[in-house]
């Protein structure tokens, strides 16, 4: 009896001592909870948030192949590209005011796109530019001359130097009834001082820009490079008409 006593005893002992530790637990947690009551509401705002966020589907927004090219942002300048709204057949890309070199990088790319659009058949390119810089204009004219889709230059109004080679470079070219086109050998574009050698190497590189551009017209137009030549001696200015007739332009553009 007296050892069952001393067993009991013992067994006591020891759940007053969990006792004891498990109110010493609590009280801690308590304690720490006190001090740091905003971390549960935290986690829980942190749940929530995932929740909605991850979970809580979304309103779908109907997108078109045309998506890529209307954000592609316009040039501060130009106010170029793009302006493609309508997901049919048809692209449309837009060259207005003074033809830069990132004027002919913006054209490069979107024309990039839209030739990856299996939708897209035909490719309108609307000009109203006084021309710009050499380089450009003939890398966006090449653009249009190699392009693996049709591409239709249309000159809205006028279309002088640069963006005149421009509008010669399409497959179909158009040009309003009332519209002017200019047409000139490249600038020398020089001011300031310079050397003799400075000089020769700029006159040089007129030359070569000269015979690029001039072999562009005798190509797209069917006149001998020398006839052009001797054409463009002065700025040379068409009328709608006279640009028909020189070989620039197929046909007056009535939309």
């Amino acid at each position: 009896m007296r050892k069952v006593e001393k067993f009991l005893e013992e067994k006591a002992e020891i759940i007053e001592k969990i006792i004891v530790r498990i109110h010493s637990l609590t009280s801690s947690i308590k304690h720490f909870f006190k001090k740091v009551w905003y971390i549960p509401i935290i986690i829980i705002l942190g749940i929530l948030f995932t929740l909605v966020v991850v979970v809580t589907p979304t309103n779908s927004v109907p997108t078109s192949d045309f998506k890529n090219i209307s954000e592609i942002k316009s040039s501060p300048a130009n106010v170029n590209f793009p302006k493609i709204e309508r997901p049919d057949t048809i692209g449309d890309i837009w060259i207005t005011g003074v033809i830069e070199d990132d004027d002919a990088i913006s054209f490069l790319k979107i024309l990039d796109d839209i030739e990856h659009m299996p939708k897209v058949k035909v490719i309108r390119v609307f000009i109203y530019s006084p021309g710009g810089s050499v380089d450009a204009s003939l890398a966006i004219a090449d653009a249009i001359i190699n392009s693996r889709k049709k591409i239709l230059t249309i000159s809205l109004g006028q279309a002088l130097s640069g963006g005149a080679y421009i509008l010669c470079a399409g497959d179909v070219r158009y040009a309003t009834e009332h519209g002017s086109i200019m047409l000139h050998g490249p600038a020398a574009g020089m001011m300031g001082a310079y050397k003799i050698k400075d000089l020769e190497k700029r006159i040089k590189q007129l030359k070569k820009d000269e015979d690029k551009l001039f072999d562009l017209l005798s190509k797209k137009t069917g006149k001998s490079v020398e006839q052009i030549r001797e054409d463009l001696k002065n700025d040379k200015w068409f009328t709608t008409e006279e640009a028909i007739e020189y070989g620039i332009v197929d046909s007056i553009w009535k939309n």
